[in-house]
């Protein structure tokens, strides 16, 4: 199965093209995150990386 992780850093801001990208590559399953790059504690991006 193919992961995909999207994300943004501000609520304002929009996962629409990063999705369509994963998608365009045949991504299964994709996570989807608001939360800023600068954060440690990113929960979505945690569980991504445990898929691994």
């Amino acid at each position: 199965m193919r992961y995909g992780y999207a994300r943004v850093s501000t609520k304002d801001q929009n996962l629409a093209r990063q999705i369509a990208i994963l998608n365009a590559y045949n991504v299964e399953k994709i996570f989807k995150e608001k939360e800023s790059g600068a954060k440690l504690r990113r929960p979505i991006f945690t569980k991504v990386l445990t898929l691994w």
